[in-house]
Order: structure tokens, then C-alpha cells, then sequence
């Protein structure tokens, strides 16, 4: 029988904190270049 809670979930873990990573980098960069965007095409 399966038991609720037993799975080995590591990959998965380590595979989400790669995308979080990822998109708050991504974020971070985009933030950015909008504000060079606005400084220096006005």
C-alpha cells in the first residue's frame, strides 16, 4: 500500500528553487532594463 507523505521529493524540491531562481533573476533584469529604457530613450 502506498502510504500518504512517504515519496522521495527531492528532484522536485531542488527543480522549484531552480524556477524561483530563475524567474526572480529574470524579474530583477527586466526591472532594470526598463529603468535604463526610460533614462536614456526620453
Amino acid at each position: 500500500m502506498h502510504e500518504n507523505g512517504s515519496m522521495d521529493i527531492s528532484a522536485q524540491k531542488e527543480s522549484f528553487h531552480a524556477f524561483v531562481k530563475l524567474f526572480k533573476y529574470c524579474t530583477i533584469f527586466l526591472v532594470i532594463l526598463l529603468i535604463l529604457m526610460g533614462i536614456f530613450l526620453t
